[in-house]
C-alpha cells in the first residue's frame, strides 16, 4: 500500500481506501457511486476513474493532465507521473460537498 496515497485518504473522513487484487487502491467516497481507482506502476501512477466519480473529477484531471489516456471497461483513465498531483486529486474529491 502507498502510505501517502493512504495517509491522503485518511485527512477526509468521507473517502475510504480499499487495497484490492496486487496494489489496486480504490478510494470511495460516501454519498457518490464509483470509485478513484489508483494503481502504482514503475515511475507513474495509472488514474481510473468510474461511476459517479467520473463527471465529479473527469474536469479537474484533464485540466492537470490533458486529455484521458484511454479507457478500461468504458472508464476514463490518465497515467500520472508525481505522487504529488494524486495526492491533489484525493484532496479534490475529499473537499467536495456531498452528492
Amino acid at each position: 500500500m502507498n502510505l501517502r496515497i493512504q495517509a491522503a485518504v485518511a485527512r477526509h473522513e468521507s473517502l475510504t481506501l480499499k487495497v484490492n487484487k496486487g496494489e489496486r487502491h480504490r478510494i470511495t467516497k460516501r454519498g457518490l457511486r464509483g470509485s478513484l481507482w489508483i494503481t502504482p506502476l514503475v515511475g507513474r501512477f495509472k488514474l481510473l476513474l468510474s461511476g459517479d466519480v467520473g463527471p465529479e473529477l473527469h474536469a479537474s484531471v484533464a485540466a492537470r493532465h490533458g486529455p484521458k489516456a484511454g479507457q478500461d471497461q468504458g472508464w476514463s483513465y490518465w497515467y500520472i507521473d508525481r505522487v504529488d498531483d494524486v495526492e491533489a486529486l484525493i484532496q479534490t474529491l475529499g473537499k467536495r460537498g456531498p452528492m
